[in-house]
C-alpha cells in the first residue's frame, strides 16, 4: 500500500511584525495583545493559521483548516 505524502503549503497571509499598521490590523483581526501576538509568533513563527490556532486553541471557524491538514 502506497504511503501517503503530506503536502505543506505556504501560508499566504503571514503576520509581518515590522510593519506597526499590519500588527495592529492583525491584533485586531485575533482579538489580542501586542504582547499576546508577538508571544504567539516567538512561539509557533508568523503563520496566520498557526498564530491563530496557538492565541485561541484551534477553536473558532478556522478549525477545519487545521483539521485538514
Amino acid at each position: 500500500m502506497p504511503r501517503r505524502q503530506t503536502i505543506a503549503l505556504a501560508d499566504p497571509h503571514p503576520i509581518i511584525s515590522t510593519q506597526e499598521s499590519g500588527l495592529a490590523e492583525w491584533m485586531q483581526s485575533l482579538d489580542c495583545s501586542e504582547a499576546n501576538l508577538l508571544e504567539a509568533m516567538s512561539a509557533v513563527g508568523n503563520s496566520a493559521q498557526a498564530v491563530r490556532n496557538y492565541l485561541h486553541g484551534g477553536k473558532g471557524p478556522w478549525q477545519w483548516v487545521a483539521a485538514a491538514a
